[in-house]
């Protein structure tokens, strides 16, 4: 029962606004082997320049949080919600539903917000691994803190984007749990472990660079498409939502606000407590930094190898959970 936690961020070039993402996950299908653990670390994640935090990630304990952002017009609030991901992860011995009584108990105000939190309640080696889950959210900017387990239905496959908890699913939502699913139903008994590990990994690599055929005119197309090409703002004004739409564009593109996917993360755990946490980049910005050169695919859409031959856009970590 490898744990499949893909996110895929999707954010403006300064890091200033970050308003797509989408996450699925697995939590209940076939081991599949990992191998050859890393040295020590105490977090894997991706971590906000500008606010701090993050919006994936995992530590030592397997404690693994996710965090989107709520689609709605930009207001401003004193505190980050890249904290209430790293917060969590940088405590090794806090389980989640300690976690969300101290969150719910004070219910701070962030901008709207969706956080899924998972930590494992077992590790032993004659016990398989089973995980503690909760979806912590605040339903839109300022709002009051909630939390809820997930369902039957979304424990075996679910997903999560930019829409209010609750609300309709995204397009892109469901094509994304509906190739998850198909994937997770695969007999990959056959293989050897590299090849199961490699296979896996590259069907998920595939699912999150799924991009809609119909182009993007408005933020609301965002919701079909799992990777979103390079948007240039001042060709798209309206994925800046209402409020920003009466600032002047040319304000915008002097901040290299162009909009795309940024990278890719996958997070497989395993009933043993082994974790493979797999990074790619996506798109970058030209090393020229001019406003009007897009961001260059970095990935390509390349098969993932491990190893020497590795692609210096892959990060890839191995180890076990400490129980």
């Amino acid at each position: 029962m490898p744990v499949e936690l893909r996110a895929r961020n999707s954010s403006f070039y300064d890091f200033k606004l970050k308003t797509m993402c989408i996450a699925l996950w697995a939590l209940d299908h076939p081991d599949y082997a990992l191998e050859t653990p890393t040295d020590e670390l105490c977090i894997l994640s991706g971590r906000d320049v500008v606010a701090g935090g993050t919006w994936i990630g995992i530590n030592r304990s397997g404690n693994v949080a996710v965090l989107t952002n709520i689609r709605e017009d930009h207001k401003h609030f004193q505190l980050s919600r890249g904290e209430l991901a790293s917060s969590f992860l940088l405590n090794n011995s806090t389980t989640v539903e300690e976690y969300v009584g101290a969150l719910t108990a004070k219910s701070p105000q962030y901008a709207g917000f969706n956080l899924l939190l998972l930590s494992p309640s077992s590790a032993s080696k004659n016990e398989a691994l089973k995980l503690d889950v909760a979806l912590v959210t605040n339903h839109g900017g300022g709002g009051h803190l909630s939390h809820r387990q997930l369902t039957q239905h979304e424990h075996v496959c679910g997903g999560l984007s930019n829409a209010v908890d609750g609300s309709d699913n995204w397009p892109k939502v469901a094509d994304g749990t509906h190739i998850l699913r198909d994937l997770i139903s695969t007999d990959f008994s056959a293989m050897s472990h590299a090849e199961q590990d490699a296979s896996l990994v590259n069907h998920l690599l595939r699912t999150l660079s799924e991009e809609h055929v119909d182009p993007i005119h408005a933020r609301e197309d965002l919701r079909k498409t799992i990777r979103v090409p390079p948007l240039y703002v001042r060709s798209v004004p309206t994925l800046l939502g209402s409020t920003a739409q009466a600032k002047p564009i040319e304000a915008a593109t002097q901040l290299n606000l162009w909009y795309a996917t940024r990278l890719t993360t996958i997070i497989l755990i395993r009933r043993d407590g082994e974790v493979l946490f797999l990074e790619r980049d996506i798109y970058k910005l030209p090393a020229s930094g001019e406003n009007h050169v897009p961001p260059v695919n970095m990935s390509n859409d390349q098969t993932w190898i491990e190893g020497d031959n590795a692609s210096d856009h892959d990060r890839a970590f191995r180890f076990r959970i400490q129980s």
